[in-house]
């Protein structure tokens, strides 16, 4: 055997050369500093390719994505996923729990806040400083991804256009990631995994892309203008609600393409400055006033988003307010804020009934970036 190997204990460990090793025969192997693993093959070296190594986390598993042996890696998945194969002969990951922080987040707010609340939404109690916001903002939207959170324009002395993010499941402060096309306030947001939309303030709406900083693009147009209203979606449906001047009006988007809004139906009660959340399926509107210095309302409606439809009745709040905040997990949504509030509360997505307490906010918010990691926009 050419002498590119020692012999170690019971195995055997090669020393990689330069050079092919003098006096081979056939079948002898070594390994080249510059071409790799070579073979002593009829009279010849052939050379049987180099590998860099693809993984760069614990659990990764190495695969072959070509018959040229190409390495591939496959990122460990989640905990209880099993491990399948594709129709195309590729390993998969199936299932399993996605690792979700469930923060909620309410981020500045009126008036003219910078700082950042955070609670954990599968549990119940009071919020905590998650961070502050690098401008102070009042009227602003929210949406959020699996990892990023997005806190977009705003008020502050004027309209604002500057969109941040945060990461929802660290603590931290906010990092620019953008400007929206116009200047917005009063406005909406919305999220799936890879698109998040803002519209509103005018009769327009844009999306960013998650994954990619930068400004936003133009989307599409709203069936009318709108301020003061909320949005929620499933994995590929948007839907927009309420809003100023007495609107019971409902639009919805395809999320994926872009394009003017629809009717997407009628809300049982004027819903001004209320708070929205869904999960894949249902979403759920709450609180709001009958209009500018109208009556406040603890009333909750709910629509399933595959279906184009008017509201069903859900149950109430603990206590009627505007301006309102809405997020969620796939199970338990929470309604907090309003104007003079600091209340936190909670539902059972799935089951209706009136919203039951979850504890405070540091201090009484209204009209900020509401959004978390795990609502009915995200898939894993």
């Amino acid at each position: 055997m050419a002498d590119s190997f020692n012999k170690v204990n019971k195995g055997v460990t090669y020393v990689p050369q330069a050079s092919a090793p003098s006096n081979p025969t056939n079948g002898d192997i070594y390994y080249n500093t510059t071409l790799g693993w070579q073979l002593r093959q009829a009279g010849a070296w052939v050379s049987l390719g180099t590998m860099s190594n693809p993984m760069t986390t614990t659990g990764d598993i190495i695969y072959s994505s070509s018959n040229s042996g190409t390495p591939q890696r496959l990122g460990i998945g989640y905990e209880g996923a099993t491990l399948n194969v594709s129709a195309g002969g590729i390993p998969v990951w199936i299932g399993g729990t996605p690792p979700t922080s469930s923060h909620g987040i309410f981020a500045g707010g009126a008036s003219l806040l910078s700082s950042i609340d955070y609670i954990t939404i599968t549990t119940t109690g009071n919020a905590a400083n998650f961070g502050s916001l690098i401008t102070g903002r009042s009227y602003t939207a929210g949406a959020g991804g699996n990892t990023l959170g997005f806190i977009s324009g705003g008020t502050n002395g004027g309209n604002l256009t500057s969109i941040e993010y945060i990461t929802t499941a660290t603590t931290g402060s906010g990092t620019a990631f953008g400007n929206l096309v116009v200047a917005r306030s009063e406005h909406a947001g919305l999220s799936t995994t890879t698109r998040s939309v803002f519209a509103g303030s005018d009769g327009t709406l844009e999306y960013i892309t998650v994954a990619t900083s930068g400004s936003g693009t133009n989307f599409g147009n709203l069936t009318a203008t709108q301020i003061d209203f909320s949005g929620m979606a499933s994995t590929t449906r948007g839907v927009f609600s309420g809003g100023y001047g007495g609107s019971t009006n409902m639009d919805y988007i395809t999320i994926a393409t872009t394009g003017n809004a629809a009717n997407f139906g009628t809300m049982n009660t004027i819903k001004y400055g209320s708070g929205a959340f869904s999960n894949a399926t249902r979403g759920v509107i709450g609180g709001g006033a009958s209009d500018w210095g109208g009556t406040n309302t603890d009333d909750m409606e709910y629509i399933e988003i595959a279906t184009t439809s008017n509201t069903s009745n859900f149950g109430v709040l603990t206590a009627a307010r505007i301006y309102v905040n809405g997020c969620c997990t796939s199970t338990r949504g929470v309604f907090s804020g309003g104007v003079s509030s600091n209340i936190i509360e909670y539902v059972t997505i799935a089951t209706l009934g009136n919203a039951t307490s979850f504890g405070v906010l540091t201090t009484n918010r209204w009209s900020v970036g509401c959004f978390s990691d795990a609502h009915g926009g995200l898939t894993w």
